[in-house]
């Protein structure tokens, strides 16, 4: 990892316990595309993605609160993790009966830091997954993208 990155994160993290708005909205920035995708491919809308998102900035922001709570990774990590987990928990409650859950983890590993030489790369294995998946799907996630 990058030490400038690492930096960086920590910078943002110790931002987010000082409960800097900016903070909170560059970690809002960074998650919520991720996010978006997960929650469309299995079966959500763009508020399902934007309320999970704010129930888990709450609970990292309750967790930060904490003097002995350490974060392990990049935060946006972090609230992506706490939003997929609620989202999953959601969907099994509201419609049982899915039998098929996509996961982005499932095709691609995405790291906590991504320097910029290899966002080509991470591009191409999204484009790999994503041609994996059926053509109304394909469709429907070139769309959203569009709207992000």
């Amino acid at each position: 990892m990058d030490p400038e990155s690492k930096k960086s994160n920590e910078e943002l993290t110790e931002d987010l316990r000082k409960r800097d708005a900016k903070a909170y909205e560059k970690m809002y920035r960074k998650s919520l595309p991720s996010l978006m995708r997960f929650v469309y491919l299995n079966h959500g809308h763009q508020e399902d993605a934007q309320d999970l998102l704010q129930e888990a900035a709450i609970v990292l922001f309750r967790k930060l609160l904490q003097p002995d709570f350490v974060l392990t990774c990049v935060p946006s990590t972090y609230v992506y993790s706490v939003a997929r987990k609620k989202w999953l928990y959601l969907l099994k409650k509201r419609k049982p009966n899915i039998s098929k859950i996509v996961d982005i983890d499932e095709y691609i590993e995405v790291p906590d830091y991504l320097p910029e030489e290899f966002e080509m790369l991470l591009e191409e294995q999204f484009g790999k997954a994503i041609d994996q998946l059926d053509e109304t799907c394909q469709v429907i996630l070139k769309n959203i993208t569009i709207l992000i």
